[in-house]
């Protein structure tokens, strides 16, 4: 499955990445895109804030495309796209682990199956 990461301006620019935009189709605004996850790409939109002003600490905001699930990860250095995406799935797994242990198992089951 792939991971499709959408960033912001900002957190463009804080990760020195030349990510590529999406392309924009005629009369549509530049930066408006829908995202959908499916059974071939998760996708996440992240945005990045500062923890105070002019800190070098910041909270990087993930959230799902479809659950709206969201993900906080404090940064206190920059990190490269692989690292933030290595981040993100440790974060994002660890907590849907931590989820299903406070479910019971018949609340398990019926997660899954749906």
């Amino acid at each position: 499955m792939k991971l499709l990461l959408s960033t912001t301006n900002a957190l463009n620019k804080w990760l020195k990445a030349d990510l590529p935009r999406f392309p924009a189709k005629e009369g549509q605004r530049v930066g408006v895109h829908v995202l959908a996850s499916d059974e071939q790409a998760l996708c996440w939109q992240l945005y990045i804030i500062d923890n105070a002003y002019k800190s070098r600490d910041k909270t990087i905001i993930a959230c799902e495309a479809n659950s709206r699930f969201t993900v906080f990860i404090p940064v206190d250095i920059k990190l490269t796209l692989d690292e933030l995406a290595t981040r993100l799935q440790m974060e994002w797994q660890y907590s849907l682990a931590e989820t299903l242990q406070q479910l019971r198992p018949c609340q398990i089951v019926r997660l899954l199956c749906y």
